[in-house]
């Protein structure tokens, strides 16, 4: 039986998270995510579903249009196998230079390999733009 969830296996996936952000590397985001994960952006979106569904919308919405990434991130709460997290992140648009400051939350739903990493079976997000 795989061993739970715990407030550490969360605070690691959020900083490697954090990592590929900043670094804008689409490997080490989609290798924090299962094969068949499912990424919703927006709540009122169809989730992108599996890892190359995630690289291609890493790739298009980070990669070719940000620049000078911070993100920060506070666990709120862990039950069971899902996390509730509050984020912030500021980049520059690279096509028009603007500054985005984003206020975010975060539901993941993680589950334990038979090796023992934990990965993001299902990632949601609601978050607010804040004006330049």
């Amino acid at each position: 039986m795989a061993q739970p969830i715990k407030h550490a296996d969360v605070v690691a996936w959020l900083s490697a998270y954090k990592v590929a952000w900043v670094t804008q590397n689409p490997d080490k985001v989609v290798c924090l995510f299962t094969s068949d994960a499912e990424y919703v952006e927006n709540p009122f979106d169809r989730a992108m579903k599996g890892r190359e569904a995630i690289r291609a919308y890493w790739i298009e919405g980070a990669v070719n249009s940000q620049l000078d990434i911070a993100f920060e991130s506070t666990l709120w709460d862990l039950t069971d196998d899902n996390a509730f997290v509050h984020w912030t992140a500021t980049f520059t648009r690279v096509a028009s230079g603007e500054i985005i400051r984003l206020d975010g939350v975060f539901r993941l739903h993680f589950i334990r390999s038979q090796g023992n990493d934990v990965h993001c079976k299902k990632l949601e997000e609601w978050w607010f733009r804040f004006p330049a």
